[in-house]
């Protein structure tokens, strides 16, 4: 499965790997790609991913979610 994530508050590549570090935490994910030109990650799973928690990680992370498809 490929869940999209669009995130706000990304400036540098210390943002995307902080942003990617949530991101693995945020369940059974098997990869993420992070974008920081186009301010979004790409998730890839085998299941379907919890939102909330996808949100969570982030907000601890100190960024944004502002969608999730």
């Amino acid at each position: 499965m490929k869940t999209e994530v669009k995130i706000e508050g990304m400036h540098c590549e210390h943002c995307v790997a902080k942003a990617e570090k949530a991101l693995l935490g945020a369940g059974p994910v098997k990869k993420v790609r992070t974008s920081l030109k186009k301010g979004k990650a790409t998730l890839y799973s085998d299941v379907p991913l919890d939102a909330e928690a996808i949100k969570k990680g982030i907000a601890e992370a100190g960024f944004t979610v502002t969608s999730i498809e």
